[in-house]
C-alpha cells in the first residue's frame, strides 16, 4: 500500500478495486471526493479472497483516519471471492458499492455487490477518466500508474484500449471504477450545515447522503 498524504477527518472515499486473475495483480485505487486526488492506492500479485483480507485492512485504517470506512467498489467480473471474503469479515454492508441490474428471470432490478466492467461501459469509464486526467480534474501521484498509462494504446485491430503485451493495467481499470462510483454518487453529495464549521473556515466538507 503507497499512502501520498494524510486523510482528513470526515473525508469521504471511494475506492476502486480490481481483482486479479492468473498472472495480474490485485490493484486499489482511491479518490477523495474532497480533494478529487488519489490519495493511497494498493498494488499486490495475491489471490482474490487475500484480496478481501487486505481491503478489509485498508477499510479500517481510512476508519481510524477519516471517521468512516470508505465506500469499496470491488469489480464484480472476477472479485466474487474478494466480496465473499469482505461479507465473512462483516466490512460493513452500506458501504460495499452496490450496481443495479436486471433480473431477466425475475424480471425485476435488483442491487448487487460489486461493480461489473462491460463491453459498453468499459469504454465510457476509460474515456472520462482520460478526459480528467488531461483537464487535471483528477489528481495523480503514483508512478506506477503514470508508467501503465504510457503503455495503455488503443490496440489497431478493435480499436479498443489496451496495455501493451507483456504489460499490465490494474491500476488504470481499478482507479476508472473508483472515479466512475465517484461520478455517480457525486450527485448525491451535499454541503455541510454552516454551523458545523468556524465562521474563518471558508471551505465546506461534502457530505455523502447515506
Amino acid at each position: 500500500m503507497k499512502i501520498f498524504r494524510n486523510l482528513e477527518v470526515r473525508e469521504s472515499i471511494t475506492v476502486g478495486c480490481d481483482p486479479g486473475e492468473g498472472v495480474s495483480y490485485c490493484a486499489a485505487v482511491a479518490i477523495s471526493q474532497k480533494y478529487k486526488d488519489t490519495p493511497f492506492t494498493f498494488h499486490a500479485r495475491i489471490e482474490s479472497s487475500q484480496f478481501g483480507y487486505e481491503l478489509y485492512n485498508i477499510g479500517l485504517y481510512v476508519k481510524k483516519k477519516t471517521g468512516e470506512f470508505p465506500l469499496l467498489a470491488v469489480e464484480r467480473n472476477t472479485g466474487q471471492a474478494t466480496i465473499a471474503k469482505l461479507k465473512d469479515l462483516d466490512y460493513p454492508g452500506d458501504k460495499l458499492y452496490k450496481q443495479k441490474t436486471f433480473d431477466r428471470v425475475a424480471q425485476k432490478t435488483e442491487e448487487r455487490i460489486g461493480w461489473v466492467t462491460t463491453a459498453a461501459n468499459r469504454r465510457k469509464m476509460l474515456d472520462d477518466l482520460a478526459l480528467d486526467i488531461r483537464n487535471r480534474v483528477l489528481k495523480v501521484y503514483d508512478e506506477d500508474i503514470l508508467s501503465e498509462m504510457l503503455t495503455f494504446v488503443i490496440n489497431e485491430r478493435t480499436n479498443e484500449p489496451r496495455p501493451e503485451s507483456g504489460r499490465f493495467s490494474d491500476l488504470i481499470m481499478a482507479m476508472a471504477i473508483s472515479n466512475q462510483i465517484v461520478k455517480e454518487t457525486g450527485s448525491m453529495a451535499k454541503w455541510a450545515s454552516q454551523h458545523e464549521h468556524k465562521p474563518e473556515d471558508k471551505r465546506r466538507l461534502p457530505l455523502i447522503a447515506e
